[in-house]
């Protein structure tokens, strides 16, 4: 099964906020890597270059209404 550390992700992943209330930007690296190798498999997939395969799944979470640009 998968090793996948929910409470850790969500952990790591959540922003900092600062005395300010201003809102830091969380670092988590091991992310980072899981995001670019699904990229870049995507783009070997699909024959894709990777700056299309980026755009391909912005296009499939707008069109889930995942994300809005705007």
């Amino acid at each position: 099964m998968n090793n996948f550390d929910y409470k850790k992700f969500v952990f790591n992943a959540k922003a900092k906020i600062t005395e300010n209330t201003e809102m830091e930007e969380a670092v988590n690296p091991e992310l980072d890597t899981k995001v670019l190798g699904y990229i870049k498999d995507l783009a070997k997939f699909y024959e894709y270059s990777d700056q299309d395969a980026v755009f391909a799944i912005i296009q499939s979470l707008v069109r889930q209404g995942l994300y809005n640009p705007k």
